[in-house]
């Protein structure tokens, strides 16, 4: 910046973040240029991607919307909902209507993109568990976030399932071995 510059940054709802120059040259001529932030472009990838590893703050209130929001679309259908996520069994919400229960694993999802990280214990109710349904909460933190639901069978046979680490553990065998 130079001495005569001065600069009004404008945000608009909704628009691309705008920052207005306005030079003041030895003629007095007044010049302004308007420069667009590349802001809102990477605002807009980062909405277009999937979850993944995140902000740890961003992604507890990514989740805790995706809960609530998930929740109220069960209530208001006239289902009692029962949170068990402290107890680390493979799903979020125990969902129940009369005789139907549903087993429901909430993945909430700050973009749009289909696509989010997923426990073992998670696809083993997915395989093993005919209650178990999944329920993917888009553009979570938006005015119209959007609720997409499948079937453990679904998550399956929809969703390509990628490995992203592993545990290694000694075997016994290779312990005894080593004299360990």
């Amino acid at each position: 910046m130079q001495a005569g510059q001065t600069v009004i940054i404008s945000i608009d709802p909704g628009e691309a973040a705008t920052a207005h120059f306005l030079f003041e040259d030895n003629l007095t001529e007044n010049i302004e240029r308007t420069l667009h932030t590349t802001e809102q472009q990477n605002l807009e990838q980062q909405i277009r991607s999937g979850a993944g590893f995140g902000n740890p703050l961003t992604n507890r209130k990514v989740e805790r919307v995706a809960i609530e929001v998930v929740t109220n679309l069960y209530t208001s259908s006239g289902w009692n909902v029962r949170s068990v996520e402290a107890d680390k069994c493979g799903y979020d919400l125990h969902c129940r209507k009369g005789v139907v229960e549903e087993y429901v694993e909430v993945k909430g999802i700050q973009g749009e993109v289909l696509s989010f990280i997923i426990t073992a214990g998670e696809i083993r109710q997915a395989k093993n568990n005919p209650c178990f349904v999944i329920c993917v909460v888009t553009s979570t933190l938006s005015r119209q976030p959007k609720v997409y639901q499948y079937t453990g069978a679904e998550l399956i046979n929809d969703f390509d399932l990628a490995p992203l680490a592993y545990r290694a553990s000694l075997r016994k065998s290779s312990l005894q071995a080593s004299g360990v």
